[in-house]
C-alpha cells in the first residue's frame, strides 16, 4: 500500500448556500470542514 502523503488543496469554490450547509454538517459531526470534504472525496473515489 502506498504511503499516505497529504496534499494541500488551495481552494474550492462553493455556492454560499452549499458552503453554509457543509459547515453546519461538519459542525454537527464535530469535525472540520476540510475533514468533511476529504471524507466525501474518499467515498467518491473508493
Amino acid at each position: 500500500m502506498q504511503e499516505y502523503k497529504p496534499t494541500r488543496l488551495t481552494s474550492i469554490r462553493l455556492p454560499e448556500s452549499l458552503h453554509r450547509k457543509a459547515k453546519a454538517e461538519a459542525a454537527n459531526q464535530g469535525i472540520s470542514l476540510s475533514k468533511l470534504i476529504t471524507q466525501s472525496i474518499e467515498r467518491m473515489v473508493n
